[in-house]
């Protein structure tokens, strides 16, 4: 259950699990807002929808509710506390006995922090969500980092709280649908890579202050993804004098191809759930340098095991983690070895033995 094919790396994960779960044999119903959007290719001809619309909270648990009754599922898999409490609520006022796993993609106590977050969430989440999650729930982390975090938000024992990572796919796009790309990268000493969504929380600032500290090295880079800070970045870009090494290219469902043809991937994000573009990079065996915020980068890299990780929004470690992994690259082996704990067959195999 969630928003559906969106630009979001949740919507990517809930689609990879969901096609894993069909390659394998089963039944898959895509309960989601809409079918359509910038990830709708990427969705199984095989799967079956239930679309929500843009139902308030009640149209969505008595939508729930009907569709329970009548397809009777073995297992619904949620994204996020919030969309569990509504499912929760379905599967109790209709009697339901699905099983029901709930996957916290979202650092929980950010939210209750954040002025911005609606007031009506929040006594949700302080409230409601520890009272009706109850044991017979599966509420799966994303890391272990935030299994603590989500123990007490609902008021159990860390034993209750699962964790499970999200899958990784690797996608076999066309290299002809990239060419003008990987051809602009052709004459740099650096070929460097930024994934994900532009907002104020990927702080893609600090990237392009890192990039002008380090023209010796001759770095280009493939900001990849849209959001509402890419015209000021832009701008930015020109401010800094990096405007000719630095390319925007926008959203692309699945940039594998492009993330293969890199050097290093770059993140300098405040907050993440779990960065999955981090392990597709580790898959492809390209080298990373990860801003360490809560609570993903340093479950993914450990502790510079697998990638380095330099301090939030420190342009000059940025620039210094780069110049380092280029001049001594964690070995292609090592990152192939770690990859393999996101293996997509691996991961829909741990969601079943949750409950089966």
């Amino acid at each position: 259950m969630f928003d559906g094919p969106q630009f979001g790396g949740i919507a990517k994960s809930n689609l990879d699990l969901a096609n894993e779960f069909i390659k394998q044999g089963h039944i898959v119903t895509l309960i989601i807002k809409s079918a359509d959007g910038p990830r709708k290719l990427q969705i199984n001809a095989e799967a079956k929808f239930c679309i929500l619309g843009n139902k308030r909270a009640v149209g969505i648990v008595l939508s729930l509710c009907g569709f329970f009754v009548k397809e009777r599922p073995d297992l619904i898999i949620v994204s996020n506390l919030m969309p569990g409490l509504l499912a929760q609520i379905a599967r109790l006022f209709c009697f339901s006995k699905v099983n029901l796993a709930v996957v916290s993609h979202i650092n929980v106590f950010r939210n209750l922090k954040d002025r911005d977050f609606p007031l009506r969430k929040k006594i949700f989440l302080k409230y409601l969500v520890p009272h009706l999650l109850t044991k017979q729930v599966k509420v799966i982390s994303l890391t272990e980092q935030a299994r603590d975090g989500i123990a007490k938000i609902l008021r159990r024992n860390i034993d209750d709280i699962q964790v499970i990572y999200n899958p990784i796919v690797v996608s076999d796009d066309n290299r002809a649908n990239f060419l003008s790309e990987i051809n602009w990268w052709e004459d740099s000493g650096l070929k460097i890579i930024v994934l994900g969504r532009i907002d104020p929380l990927k702080d893609i600032p600090t990237v392009l202050r890192a990039v002008a500290l380090i023209n010796d090295l001759n770095p280009k880079v493939l900001v990849v993804g849209e959001g509402p800070s890419r015209a000021a970045l832009e701008d930015l870009s020109f401010e800094l004098g990096v405007d000719s090494s630095v390319k925007f290219i926008g959203f692309i469902p699945n940039p594998s191809l492009l993330l293969s043809h890199a050097n290093i991937l770059v993140s300098a994000s405040l907050s993440e759930a779990l960065p999955l573009n981090l392990a597709e990079a580790l898959t492809v065996g390209v080298q990373v340098v990860a801003a360490d915020c809560d609570f993903g980068p340093r479950e993914i890299l450990g502790d510079n095991e697998w990638g380095l990780l330099i301090p939030l929004q420190d342009s000059s470690a940025m620039a210094d983690g780069i110049r380092r992994v280029h001049d001594n690259p964690f070995p292609l082996k090592l990152l192939k070895n770690r990859a393999a704990d996101f293996n997509s067959d691996r991961i829909a195999k741990k969601f079943l033995e949750l409950f089966y």
